[in-house]
């Protein structure tokens, strides 16, 4: 329990910083928003009411505190190109979160069974070309696969409807069918790098003396790995698995464009484009805050599956 409130305490001092240093970063870059909204042709007058109006004005450090505060209430403050931070972000981010969660999930049901198939027949010609396979999906970008995807299953399959995501409110099943593809296309080279990831560390653990000893006694190799060798090769898979959750949310921004999707990713380049740096900043901050929660998770399980990282891990 202590070990979890430490680790809660971390994660809320580690969001502190970033949301501080995202906020002080956006000031310097922003400039003075009163100026670029109404231009360099308004009067100082006009200019100096809309700054009053946005709270501009104020100390730098009660600007900060009044935006986390509305961050923290949901409140993230107002677009330059009009209308509720907030608003924009509930219209779009339930796609990202998904296709995420379905990239994922395709992850851990492909790799973790793929990964132990590999150790238990992974040895000579069909381990040589196991490897040749695997470097090769490791290597593939998501929106090259994506590519692939759309001119097989859009063009040429016509399984789907390039551009033609229904949304939620119309089909739910027409919209995770669509959101299918992309899933496929960021999750290929998680599946690859986590294969190689769970079959190096178990092969490693193979190799221990307990291992040898268990074997030596007439345990089963299958026993013994699923019993024993599993449990201990987890604890570096599993903080693997946090970094690939981490990514695969950075990598759907990218792939959202080649399937036209109303994710966190158009918002984001438009808002870039747009010099909207409320959006940004608030886009920003949610992506480090899902870095930072997905890597504590895994320092939770990780310590379950292993206690002994309890005094060994901060």
């Amino acid at each position: 329990m202590k070990y979890a409130v430490k680790k809660l305490g971390t994660f809320l001092l580690t969001m502190v910083v970033v949301s501080f240093l995202a906020f002080a970063a956006f000031q310097l870059v922003a400039g003075d928003p009163a100026t670029n909204l109404l231009g360099t042709e308004s009067t100082p007058e006009k200019v100096a009411a809309l700054r009053h109006e946005m709270g501009l004005d104020r100390p730098f450090l009660v600007q900060y505190g009044s935006w986390l505060a509305g961050f923290v209430t949901g409140d993230l403050g107002q677009s330059y190109s009009g209308g509720a931070v907030t608003d924009l972000l509930a219209a779009r981010l339930p796609v990202t979160l998904i296709l995420s969660g379905m990239t994922f999930l395709l992850t851990l049901v492909l790799a973790l069974p793929l990964g132990l198939r590999s150790v238990r027949h992974g040895g000579g010609v069909r381990g040589a070309a196991h490897t040749v396979v695997n470097q090769f999906l490791m290597a593939l970008p998501p929106f090259f696969t994506g590519i692939l995807l759309t001119w097989l299953f859009s063009i040429l399959l016509r399984w789907f409807r390039h551009g033609a995501f229904p949304g939620f409110g119309t089909s739910v099943g027409g919209s995770l069918w669509y959101l299918l593809f992309p899933a496929v296309a960021i999750a290929v080279p998680r599946i690859a790098q986590t294969i190689r990831m769970l079959r190096s560390t178990v092969l490693a653990e193979m190799d221990r003396d307990y291992v040898r000893t268990a074997i030596a006694r007439g345990n089963d190799r299958s026993g013994v790995l699923y019993r024993h060798v599993l449990k201990n090769a987890l604890v570096p898979v599993v903080t693997f698995l946090a970094q690939t959750m981490a990514e695969i949310v950075a990598g759907s921004i990218v792939v959202e464009q080649v399937f036209n999707l109303p994710g966190l990713g158009r918002l984001l380049l438009t808002s870039i484009s747009g010099r909207d740096y409320p959006t940004v900043q608030a886009i920003v901050v949610i992506l480090a805050f899902w870095v930072v929660l997905a890597n504590t998770v895994a320092d939770l399980i990780n310590q379950r599956i292993d206690p002994r990282l309890r005094g060994a891990r901060t």
